[in-house]
């Protein structure tokens, strides 16, 4: 899951309220509005985001790894090596 938590720290730490956001630098209200969602947004927003702020993209997005989808890819991991072990004998 991506969390956009970095970015409303970031926007406070540079002084930027959403208005001046959408204004001021042209992002749309849908685009932050799927931020606040935590919907997906396109890598071109968050190249612009991060030339408006003036930052990194760590600064903006960040990966949270959902535990239940974790441990379901980690249990086929092992079964798809067991596997590859068990074909190599």
């Amino acid at each position: 899951m991506i969390s956009y938590e970095k970015f409303w720290e970031t926007l406070k730490a540079k002084n930027i309220s959403q208005y001046k956001l959408s204004v001021y630098y042209g992002v749309s209200n849908s685009q932050i509005s799927r931020i606040k969602k935590g919907d997906y947004i396109s890598t071109a927003t968050l190249e612009n985001l991060c030339r408006i702020l003036n930052c990194r993209v760590e600064d903006i997005i960040t990966y949270v790894p959902d535990k239940t989808a974790a441990a379901s890819s980690l249990d086929a991991v092992a079964e798809q090596e067991e596997t590859s072990y068990e074909n190599d004998k």
